[in-house]
């Protein structure tokens, strides 16, 4: 599975964009392990065609910000990970989800940043109980911003999401396994969509 990991830099004259893209990437359960990757400036066509050619496309803030930068993208929402969406909904508790920056706000550091963000999500992801990933999956599988995640979680490790529509058993088997009273399912959920 190709990956590429993007982030759009608006030069006042210029259309440079830096992507990096790794090459049959793998998922060890620790670290998002991958055979080779290139670092490349690319011009608009030639990010288009490396885009058009991922599997996945990851880019931090992407539904609120370089999708609406990207509309000649024939794919546009099809298999794009918002790191920032996904960092949101795993990590609910942390004040600040955007990238760490550097006096010299470089595109590519963001592209590396990205990148961490990326295997810290799976890794935590991949830490949760099966009942709660499904529960994630089926409250979220319908909304663009989400889906892709799953479908490149289920890719990298074999994971087959429950496809039932029983939602309410598994979360009350999940209050149950955390020994919460069901009246507080909606501050739960509320938790889960903020």
């Amino acid at each position: 599975m190709n990956i590429s990991i993007f982030d759009l830099y608006w030069q006042q004259r210029s259309l440079k964009h830096w992507i990096t893209t790794y090459y049959n990437a793998v998922f060890d359960w620790k670290n998002l392990n991958f055979e080779r990757y290139s670092k490349n400036i690319l011009w608009k066509n030639q990010l288009t065609e490396t885009l058009n050619k991922s599997n996945f496309r990851i880019c931090h803030n992407f539904f609120w910000y370089d999708s609406q930068k990207l509309p000649w993208i024939d794919f546009h929402f099809k298999n794009n990970i918002d790191t920032l969406l996904i960092d949101c909904l795993l990590f609910f508790d942390k004040e600040k989800h955007s990238l760490e920056k550097s006096f010299s706000n470089s595109p590519l550091e963001d592209v590396e940043n990205t990148f961490l963000i990326l295997e810290k999500n799976l890794v935590y992801f991949n830490s949760l109980s099966d009942t709660i990933k499904n529960i994630l999956y089926k409250l979220l599988k319908n909304f663009d911003e989400f889906y892709s995640f799953f479908n490149f979680y289920s890719e990298l490790t074999n994971f087959e999401f429950d496809k039932k529509n029983i939602f309410l058993d598994d979360f009350y088997a999940f209050l149950e396994e955390k020994n919460l009273e069901p009246k507080n399912s909606l501050k739960i959920l509320e938790k889960f969509r903020s």
